[in-house]
């Protein structure tokens, strides 16, 4: 089903035209293209600028921040982005999602991005005339630059979880509609402020069904406003002890009824989505959907730039692959992997390698 989805959406711009896509699709070549070229940004900058300046300057994250990530030999600042070692769909392989020949094939063709200074302006769906696919036996990945990812972490454009304030995250549901906002980041926001500070308790996360008729914003500004009260009424609280009673994480169903609130309500369970034996109520209400790093295999703190690599064979042995069933891997699928990933797949039991030397968290 993969290979049929893919190919369609190559051949038919109209196919998968959801909100997910038509938000993403000039997203990703604004961001990343430097000849991107939008038509109502660039007539917005004709009315300030001469049009050889607006048409000639190359636009990026990255170039606009070239202060910051410098330029290479081309004129152009290099990126982070980088998918060597990426095994695009593993957790769905070990579910029973998707079949290895899926697996297989996927990991093959998925290729990577031309370098910034070979792209062109592009107008097919998803900037494809830039990206650069591979073919069976013939992987293509692309690779960051890892000086571009350290001066990203340096400058402080990455959220480490450094952060010293009370925190509400609050939002509406809607991963079932595939809209950009999508709900995975609040816990990757979680899991990086547990990681710095021992707990998120200065965190609370609230997300309510879109046709609640829970206010779920102002409702969170008059908490915060309640708790940053507190904290002024008594300076001698810390952030959790000034926490109100009733800022806990919590989660409303369409009927605007609380279906719970406090610990362990998005508890994540098993299987693909967090969802499954073990999941808090709010969990099983609100299935978190994973993105492609995640169904790889990335934590769900999703700051790694560019994975460590491991061989094909250390990964067998931690167990990766599927032992039994239709997905059972054969010598002869491991040494199909290999051809895939000549170099190594990802291990993220290891620290991100675009981390600045003696990065201490």
């Amino acid at each position: 089903m993969a290979r049929e989805v893919f190919e369609g959406l190559a051949g038919n711009e109209a196919m998968g035209v959801t909100a997910c896509a038509s938000a993403w699709r000039g997203l990703t070549q604004l961001a990343i293209n430097p000849t991107a070229q939008k038509p109502d940004l660039v007539e917005a900058l004709l009315r300030h600028f001469p049009a050889e300046v607006v048409m000639t300057t190359p636009y990026s994250h990255w170039n606009d921040l070239r202060n910051i990530y410098g330029v290479d030999r081309h004129g152009i600042a290099p990126n982070t982005w980088d998918n060597v070692g990426v095994q695009y769909g593993l957790k769905s392989l070990q579910h029973g999602v998707i079949s290895k020949e899926d697996f297989f094939w996927m990991n093959e063709v998925i290729g990577g991005w031309a370098p910034p200074h070979e792209m062109t302006t592009a107008s097919l769906p998803y900037d494809a005339e830039n990206q650069r696919r591979g073919e069976p036996g013939r992987p293509s990945r692309t690779e960051g630059d890892i000086g571009a990812m350290q001066k990203a972490y340096l400058s402080g454009h990455v959220f480490t979880g450094h952060v010293e304030v009370p925190m509400i995250d609050a939002r509406f549901y809607k991963d079932d509609l595939l809209d950009m906002h999508h709900f995975l980041q609040s816990f990757a926001a979680r899991a990086r402020i547990e990681r710095v500070h021992g707990h998120s308790d200065h965190q609370v996360i609230w997300v309510a069904h879109p046709d609640s008729g829970v206010n779920v914003y102002w409702d969170a500004v008059f908490a915060m406003d309640e708790w940053l009260t507190n904290m002024r009424a008594d300076p001698h609280l810390s952030m959790v002890e000034a926490r109100p009673e009733h800022v806990v994480d919590k989660c409303w169903d369409a009927d605007g009824n609380v279906i719970a609130a406090g610990a362990g309500v998005w508890a994540e369970g098993s299987g693909i989505g967090w969802r499954g034996p073990g999941a808090g109520p709010c969990r099983q209400a609100f299935p978190t959907y994973e993105n492609s790093r995640t169904l790889a295999g990335m934590p769900v703190s999703g700051d790694v730039f560019k994975c460590r690599l491991m061989s094909v064979d250390e990964a067998a042995a931690r167990g990766l692959y599927p032992t039994e069933g239709p997905n059972s891997f054969t010598d002869r699928d491991f040494a199909r992997l290999r051809e895939i990933f000549p170099d190594g797949v990802c291990d993220y039991t290891l620290p991100d390698a675009g981390l600045p030397p003696g990065w201490v968290w």
